[in-house]
């Protein structure tokens, strides 16, 4: 079940089994204010999964941190490129990455 889809069936039962006829308005509107924060944080959260932001983000701490471990990078790669081999390579890996921790 897609997020959205899953916030719109808690929206759904909750208005079925009558919450939203709930006599206090501070618990209704608390409700649909925590809906609301719930479809930030997943928005967030599908953003970190797209493939290529997650590949952008792996290379720029891979670089940054290279220097701590005393490694050098190869100046030609050094600068994240998606249409690179080396982009495409890594963009693919998240793909695979990102599938593995949705359980697909």
């Amino acid at each position: 079940m897609r997020d959205k889809d899953m916030i719109r069936e808690i929206a759904d039962f909750m208005e079925d089994t009558n919450f939203m006829g709930c006599k206090d308005s501070n618990k209704r509107n608390e409700f649909r204010r925590l809906l609301k924060e719930l479809e930030k944080e997943i928005e967030k959260d599908r953003e970190l999964l797209e493939p290529e932001k997650l590949a952008v983000l792996f290379h720029t701490t891979y670089e940054r941190l290279a220097k701590d471990f005393g490694y050098a990078t190869r100046k030609d790669t050094n600068v994240f490129n998606p249409e690179s081999l080396n982009g495409r390579l890594m963009i693919a890996t998240c793909v695979e990455i990102i599938k593995a921790m949705k359980g697909k």
